[in-house]
């Protein structure tokens, strides 16, 4: 019994610990506000256009299309 003891209180923090709620995510997404909207980059080789839209305190969603002439080359959609 004695033994077990310590054990047991180790574990019991352990489990506490672990089940902590970490609020930090949203906070450094919270930085990332800047980022909505549209933006174009025109260059000689294309233009690249990305799209940015916040969908909650937690989820951005944006899609980037590289575009020489008529031509898709790249497409992409984020999740971050």
């Amino acid at each position: 019994m004695r033994n077990t003891l310590p054990l047991s209180i180790l574990m019991i923090l352990i489990a506490s610990v672990s089940c902590k709620n970490d609020q930090k995510a949203p906070r450094a997404l919270a930085r990332a506000e800047w980022l909505q909207g549209d933006w174009i980059n025109e260059s000689p080789n294309g233009n690249l256009t990305e799209s940015w839209q916040k969908k909650n305190d937690s989820l951005y969603h944006g899609q980037s299309f590289f575009i020489k002439g008529k031509d898709t080359i790249h497409f992409e959609s984020i999740v971050l």
